[in-house]
């Protein structure tokens, strides 16, 4: 797969900018997004993947089992109703989190919970599915995706577009990833995610 792009509504974006950055004592915070994946396929060439967002979900208060501005931990049986969305209506799960004053990259706990997660959505939807990842932080969209068939396998997108009243464009850095963070894996456990990273 080459890198992937991933379309945001100008709308979409602002919810989510809003909420992420809006907790009064500057803690992380989570949110669905759920995409239409768009695929191109030539003969010869990689094959180049489109998503687009077509739904944002702020995760509800009580989904939270705790946080702070480096981390958030959250229960997993909150999000297999999505899970299930996703399969019936041929949508990808999208898990969005930010780093507020952190670094602009993706941790390698997150590396570990963004696994868990896939590993949830295969075991309810089947391997053959797509993954994407997307950290807000310090005024930057970062986007990855994994599929279920190469779980610890992450790709960085090409970019990312905000389409409103005028085009955004977050270009990321092309990077394929292999970590398996097998420790953090079996911290993380099945019911509870932490997604953290060092805050400034």
């Amino acid at each position: 797969m080459s890198g992937p792009r991933i379309t945001l509504l100008g709308t979409q974006d602002a919810r989510l900018r809003s909420y992420l950055e809006s907790h009064p004592c500057r803690h992380e915070r989570a949110a669905v997004v759920l995409f239409r994946r768009f695929a191109s396929e030539i003969p010869n060439l990689p094959t180049s993947d489109r998503f687009v967002a077509v739904d944002v979900i702020p995760f509800e208060e009580h989904w939270i089992t705790d946080s702070t501005p480096s981390h958030i931990a959250f229960d997993l049986r909150h999000l297999r109703p999505l899970f299930q969305l996703c399969e019936e209506e041929s949508l990808v799960f999208g898990f969005v989190h930010n780093h507020p004053g952190g670094p602009l990259e993706f941790s390698s706990v997150d590396d570990a919970n963004e696994q868990t997660l896939l590993q949830g959505l295969s075991n309810r939807n089947g391997r053959e599915i797509h993954f994407v990842a997307l950290l807000w932080s310090r005024g930057r969209w970062i986007a990855r995706v994994r599929q279920g068939l190469r779980p610890a396998e992450s790709v960085s997108a090409r970019h990312l577009l905000v389409a409103g009243e005028t085009l955004s464009v977050f270009k990321q850095v092309r990077r394929i990833a292999t970590k398996r963070s097998s420790a953090n894996q079996r911290r993380s456990g099945n019911r509870s995610l932490t997604s953290s990273a060092p805050c400034g």
